[in-house]
């Protein structure tokens, strides 16, 4: 037995010492070079404030305009291509712009506009039209899909900063810097195998993820299997050593024990993070459930007030650039924004003044709502992160409201309790997935990330005795290839 466990991890190990080495040195990159994205503040921040002066037509010919019955999924209006403009995603089918000004529907953008709009954007005095494209690189995730095809911009500024902007709606969707974009091809790219025509076609690259990272899994339990058996703390071998090793080898076995853990944990968690046999739900909030929540009414729900008249009741310092329209308790509401923290509530009809949602009572009742047939059993108020809600990378908003509801799945709802929105959904399925994935691939347990740069002095030490142990891998695995060769 022990013998087909060293043959198993000896011709399986060669296949993957290269990848541990690989995953490993790129793990360590992306703890601080992230996959390129536009985040919501850094969106915020691109974006010019609101010019309402212009902008007479009403959400419901905005709607009208872009052919979508009832209330979309979202709406909000942004200055696009120098126009003020509603943004209409709906349930079903394609992203829209509808200018405000004139109530025309945006069919295309051309590429001198596209320039211009990422030129505003980046504060940039100049740049380089590289192309419209469907998928690059930086690109292939699937939540650009509603927004391709892609104009590709290059700014001529000190970052080399790279700018997509949607041909349907007009929108800076995506940035990257040449800082970015170096260290991603050390980082992200090589630890997802992320390279463009793999995750193009994206079963494909799944099931090879989840084969090569299953291999690996063989490679490193009977390597710490046959690493325990040959551990001898007490009757020890003749040289006088605990392993029977020497050289290359006795560092790998000593490493790989003291590794042990991080690698099978590491190699399982990031397995499960494609969902293996789909065992993690894909719950998520839809029209109906919506509908409910914001006590919607389409035989009276209407905004009467144009978003103009709605920003002179309480305009803002910085301007708004941005505004969400959305319903809550039925009445429609304008959700004016500067930045991710500095929002303004105006009502939607009859007079324009400030609002409020309401306190957690309030909130936890439309929650009832949204699943009728469940009861809220406990709500809370959370004013810090804990191991369910916290911020990684990119910092997620506090105060939030944690809803729980007594159902078979143990629902959790997270809110927020500026404007009613559903930030987060789970259910035991998904709290699992945060633990086997997020905590044990991450590592990001809160009284790590609230102590930094206690996660960094772990995390790299960790990967660091890993990479040791790949590169011993590595050197092992070349001289057996070598005597092959020989023989």
């Amino acid at each position: 037995m022990l013998r087909t466990l060293i043959l198993t991890h000896r011709y399986v190990g060669i296949v993957t010492c290269l990848l541990f080495a690989m995953w490993f040195g790129s793990g360590m990159v992306m703890m601080y070079v992230g996959f390129p994205e536009l985040t919501a503040e850094e969106r915020l921040r691109g974006l010019t404030p609101l010019d309402l002066s212009a902008a007479p037509a009403l959400p419901s010919q905005a709607l009208a305009a872009a052919g979508v019955e009832g209330w979309p999924r979202a709406l909000r209006m942004e200055m696009v291509l120098g126009r003020p403009a509603y943004i209409v995603h709906p349930w079903e089918g394609p992203v829209r712009t509808v200018f405000a000004d004139d109530g025309s529907v945006l069919q295309h953008v051309e590429p001198a506009h596209a320039m211009a709009a990422a030129q505003r954007f980046g504060r940039a005095t100049r740049a380089r039209y590289l192309g419209q494209i469907e998928y690059d690189q930086w690109t292939v995730p699937n939540g650009l899909d509603p927004y391709r095809p892609l104009h590709h911009i290059a700014l001529d500024d000190e970052a080399s900063t790279e700018l997509y902007v949607s041909d349907r709606t007009g929108e800076v969707v995506r940035d990257t810097t040449r800082r970015e974009r170096v260290w991603n091809w050390c980082g992200a790219v090589l630890h997802w195998l992320y390279f463009t025509e793999l995750r193009h076609d994206r079963a494909f690259w799944r099931q090879l993820v989840l084969w090569i990272a299953g291999v690996a899994m063989v490679s490193s339990f009977t390597g710490v299997v046959v690493g325990l058996v040959r551990w001898r703390p007490r009757a020890r071998y003749r040289s006088g050593r605990m392993s029977p090793y020497h050289g290359t080898i006795h560092w790998h076995h000593v490493l790989g024990l003291i590794v042990a853990v991080p690698l099978c944990t590491w190699i399982v968690s990031g397995w499960m993070s494609l969902e293996p046999g789909q065992w993690v739900s894909d719950r998520a909030i839809d029209r109906g459930m919506s509908e409910r929540y914001t006590a919607l009414d389409h035989s009276r729900a209407s905004f009467t007030i144009p978003p103009a008249t709605a920003w002179h009741a309480a305009p803002m310092v910085p301007p708004a650039k941005e505004v969400r329209l959305q319903f809550w308790d039925g009445k429609p509401l304008y959700v004016f924004a500067s930045s991710p923290d500095h929002r303004q509530l105006i009502s939607g009809y009859d007079r324009p003044a400030p609002v409020a949602i309401g306190g957690p009572a309030v909130v936890a009742h439309a929650a009832q709502r949204l699943l009728p047939d469940l009861h809220v059993a406990q709500v809370a108020v959370l004013h810090a992160y804990d191991f369910y809600w916290y911020a990684h990378h990119t910092p997620r908003p506090l105060p939030v409201l944690r809803l729980i509801f007594d159902d078979p799945q143990a629902t959790w709802l997270h809110i927020d309790p500026t404007t009613g929105d559903v930030l987060e959904l789970l259910d035991t399925s998904r709290r699992w997935y945060r633990i086997l994935f997020n905590a044990l691939h991450s590592l990001d347990f809160p009284w790590l990330l609230t102590h930094r740069p206690a996660w960094d002095i772990v995390v790299i030490t960790l990967c660091g005795l890993g990479l040791a142990l790949s590169i011993t891998a590595v050197a092992i695995a070349w001289r057996r290839l070598q005597a092959i060769g020989r023989n």
